[in-house]
């Protein structure tokens, strides 16, 4: 269930709720205190249930994911269908708009995360899988793909947040401490502290540690001769055609930055930037810049309040025929923590995080 409050003049406010029953999804009319009024019903895109929903007003499109893999993507408005992304291989868990950018990011069962373009973006990148990633997680004392089973994604003028090595084993419990400002993914600030308290130095010994180091040591405990070792090469993750290896360089400078908080069935709380990744892609792919707002409110063509019921089968239909003649192609899956995207993780949660 979604709500969309938007001021549609000085003395009016559109105040709407969507959601989705089944296969299909609804829009109703919440401006009455008294009672909703039913205007949309969108069915026949999907075959199986649906299981998740997202909205996102500055595109004006509604998206829905079912248990199939598939995801459908409306015209908030016209309740038109605009496209069916068909690449997952399992249930949607995620969903989330990256606008202004004309792009969508997914997850799926299947352990990866998309990046799809969608409208007002080039035909050329239209409802196409441009970048896809597996989560990995440490687990059983081995690395393994492992389901989003949440995510939220963080857009905001700011300074960055600085990178940290990945640890596998040992990981810093957040439920051990009180709360998060005791762990490395919200706030290293209070870290001396908490390094003072697990460690306390013994007598007439002395080691220096850089505050990178001394995390480590927290999360590793008694591994800190090897850390000492390694302290030259300040390799925070391991990098493989990393994008921004100069990253914590560069966390000083305030621009727009764009994360995207993973929360996993493994109970990994993960931070991921996205930044560098969507002006590589801007420079790589014209066209899927920021664009305008689609809906203009003021406009006298806008009417949000249509009263319809949409039968989005036959689209559908055809697609799914033309994905089988010819499946589309689908960017090789890149584990975040090999390119750079990766930079915080944390054992939050025992179980799946099932929300963020």
């Amino acid at each position: 269930m979604h709500l969309i409050w938007e001021k549609e003049s000085k003395d009016r406010e559109m105040i709407m709720m969507i959601c989705s029953n089944s296969r299909e999804y609804m829009v109703y009319d919440e401006q009455d205190a008294e009672e909703s009024k039913l205007l949309r019903r969108v069915y026949g895109a999907h075959q199986e249930e649906i299981t998740i929903l997202a909205v996102d007003y500055h595109l004006s499109l509604v998206a829905t994911g079912c248990i199939n893999g598939e995801i459908a993507l409306y015209d908030f408005e016209m309740s038109k269908i605009e496209g069916l992304l068909i690449g997952h291989e399992a249930d949607i868990t995620a969903i989330e708009f990256l606008s202004p950018r004309p792009l969508l990011l997914t997850a799926s069962m299947d352990c990866t995360v998309c990046i799809w373009g969608v409208k007002p973006c080039p035909t050329k990148y239209l409802n196409v899988c441009l970048k896809r990633f597996t989560n990995i997680s440490w687990h059983f004392e081995k690395d393994t793909k492992c389901v989003v089973s949440r995510m939220l994604v963080w857009k905001e003028n700011m300074k960055g947040i600085k990178k940290y090595r990945r640890q596998k084993q040992n990981q810093l419990l957040a439920i051990n401490y009180r709360n998060f400002e005791h762990n490395f993914v919200f706030g290293f600030k209070d870290m001396p502290d908490i390094f003072d308290e697990e460690f306390p130095p013994k007598p007439n010994q002395y080691v220096s540690f850089s505050e990178e180091y001394k995390l480590d040591k927290v999360i590793n405990g008694e591994m800190y001769q090897e850390i000492l070792k390694d302290e030259k090469s300040k390799t925070f993750v391991t990098q493989v055609q990393s994008v921004g290896t100069d990253y914590n360089e560069k966390i000083h400078i305030e621009k727009e930055r764009t994360y995207v908080f993973i929360g996993d069935e493994y109970g990994y709380l993960k931070i991921w930037d996205l930044t560098t990744y969507l002006e590589q892609m801007e420079k790589e792919s014209p066209g899927i810049q920021k664009c305008k707002k689609v809906v203009d409110v003021k406009g006298l063509a806008f009417n949000p309040r249509r009263q319809e019921t949409v039968d989005c089968s036959a689209f559908t239909v055809s697609v799914r025929k033309s994905h089988q003649m010819k499946p589309p192609t689908l960017p090789v899956p890149i584990d975040p923590a090999m390119t750079g995207l990766l930079i915080r993780e944390a054992k939050a949660h025992l179980d799946v995080i099932t929300s963020i």
